[in-house]
């Protein structure tokens, strides 16, 4: 019984500091809950893809030349347009500003609104993706560039376009809109052959009247004969 008993002693004895070691190897000290919470807000957040006009917006009024800003930024972009339009006349006549194929965010294109005249227009960002298209719309945009409209407050640069609703319909084939030109000249008509001038008038006025003169010497003549034969 003393032998069982010194045996049990020396068996606890030999593996108690094994014990003692496997607890200290585990209790390495785990993150805090604000280290954790540091580290997540240090990571950069992805910017949000999107499209629109920041700068100018709706019932702006702008002069000069002016910087159009915005962002194009949705993933499948093929190519895009940035146009504007008379406020009256937007279903018919976009005169193109830019066109691009690539993402971007910031400016867009410089507007010099110094080479038209004092109105109301419009501004559409066009975006082609590979089966549809979407269109972002700004309007009006008040140019006064040689009057002031006080009764038209100035809006926030902040402000974001319209968006459109996204077309489902394949587009045709995007073509790049030309500047607006003037209109040839016409070319001149040849001149008309049956077209008398003075001197030709006046040279045909002499022929008549000498052959007036000389139908009347001839009647004459005759007349003079016969009367002599009568005799």
């Amino acid at each position: 019984m003393k032998r069982f008993a010194l045996f049990l002693l020396l068996f606890l004895w030999m593996f108690a500091p094994q014990t003692v070691s496997a607890q200290a190897g585990d209790s390495s000290p785990s993150p805090s809950a604000a280290e954790t919470g540091e580290s997540a807000r240090s990571t950069p957040q992805p910017e949000l893809a999107a499209i629109g006009i920041n700068y100018p917006a709706s019932n702006e009024t702008v002069k000069g030349r002016l910087p159009i800003t915005g962002t194009i930024t949705l993933p499948g972009i093929r190519l895009w347009e940035l146009s504007f339009a008379y406020a009256g006349n937007t279903t018919e006549s976009w005169f193109l500003l830019r066109s691009d194929s690539a993402a971007l965010s910031g400016e867009l294109a410089e507007w010099d609104t110094t080479t038209l005249s004092d109105g109301d227009y419009a501004l559409r960002l066009r975006v082609y993706f590979s089966d549809s298209y979407q269109d972002v719309l700004v309007t009006p945009i008040r140019i006064r560039n040689y009057r002031f409209d006080t009764a038209t407050p100035t809006a926030s640069p902040s402000a974001t376009g319209t968006l459109l609703p996204t077309a489902t319909t394949t587009p045709p084939e995007p073509t790049i809109t030309p500047s607006p030109s003037p209109r040839p000249s016409p070319i001149p008509l040849p001149p008309n052959p049956l077209t008398l001038s003075n001197t030709d008038v006046f040279n045909a006025l002499l022929r008549g009247a000498g052959y007036a003169g000389l139908f009347f010497a001839v009647f004459g003549g005759l007349l003079y004969w016969q009367h002599s034969r009568q005799k």
